[in-house]
């Protein structure tokens, strides 16, 4: 009698053990996936993960700008720029009054644009006027004198001395004379030369 494993023959399926092996692989791949890599471990719950760089580092956080949208349209645009600074003329001119007197009347105001030789102040001339309308009348006098003793020295009537003396008085008197208009001329303040009129001038006496 013989033993019934002696007599059975097993046979192996191709076909299901490839089944078998590819099942067991994907249990084990599922496995694995179900772990996490350490570099990818989620952030607490309620916190953004944060961005890694190529060297796997953090990438610093950019704070957000607020900004303003508004639609493009064509308006008009001015610049305007405020300072202080310090101004300098290119060139200055020295206005002075020649004589001393009260200041009558102001004939440029702040601001103006005047002219080489404009009058721009007049001072109160009446003493000076009347000095050269006096020195003017001594002219007149000597003249006369001058002019008759010519005419007795020429008839003998008069010294040559006296003569001389009479053309030296008439000199010094025409001299005078000369002194009395240039101090009238100042009694006009002008300016030298063509400028802007500067505020830092007095007011005619009232």
């Amino acid at each position: 009698m013989h033993s019934p494993l002696s007599s059975t023959h097993l046979r192996f399926d191709p076909r299901a053990v490839g089944l078998l092996l590819l099942a067991a692989t994907l249990v084990l791949g599922g496995c694995k996936g179900n772990k996490a890599p350490d570099g990818d471990a989620k952030a607490p719950a309620g916190q953004e993960q944060p961005k890694l760089g190529p060297d796997g580092k953090p990438l610093p956080k950019t704070e957000a700008v607020p900004v303003e949208v508004a639609r493009a349209s064509r308006r008009p645009i001015s610049a305007s720029y405020s300072g202080t600074a310090n101004l300098e003329a290119p060139g200055e001119a020295q206005v002075v009054a020649k004589t001393s007197g009260v200041m009558v009347q102001l004939l440029a105001e702040e601001g103006d644009q005047v002219h080489a030789g404009q009058v721009l102040a007049r001072i109160d001339g009446d003493k000076v006027r009347l000095e050269a309308a006096r020195q003017l009348a001594i002219v007149h006098k000597l003249e006369n004198n001058y002019r008759r003793s010519q005419e007795l020295s020429s008839q003998k009537l008069v010294s040559a001395e006296a003569s001389d003396q009479i053309k030296y008085d008439l000199e010094s008197a025409r001299a005078s004379y000369d002194l009395a208009r240039l101090e009238l001329s100042y009694t006009n303040i002008t300016t030298p030369s063509a400028a802007w009129w500067p505020s830092a001038w007095s007011s005619p006496a009232t």
